[in-house]
């Protein structure tokens, strides 16, 4: 059972510090490590969807420039 239990913890973790980073980047101070430990698995991830639609639309913005240059 423990075997089950550890890779989605290590995977949480995982997770974590990628919000914690990402909201760092863009200002958003409320995201910190204590915050985000309170928050729900569903909270997570949609914080982290969130996140990674934002870089993708980054990078299309930053294809289209080298694109129009």
């Amino acid at each position: 059972m423990l075997d089950q239990i550890l890779p989605g913890f290590y995977l949480a973790v995982y997770f974590l510090g990628l919000l914690i980073e990402q909201a760092a980047i863009v200002g958003l101070n409320a995201l910190n490590a204590a915050n985000l430990q309170k928050a729900s698995h569903l909270a997570i991830a949609n914080l982290y969807s969130y996140f990674q639609v934002e870089d993708e639309s980054q990078e299309d913005q930053e294809d289209a420039m080298l694109v129009n240059a």
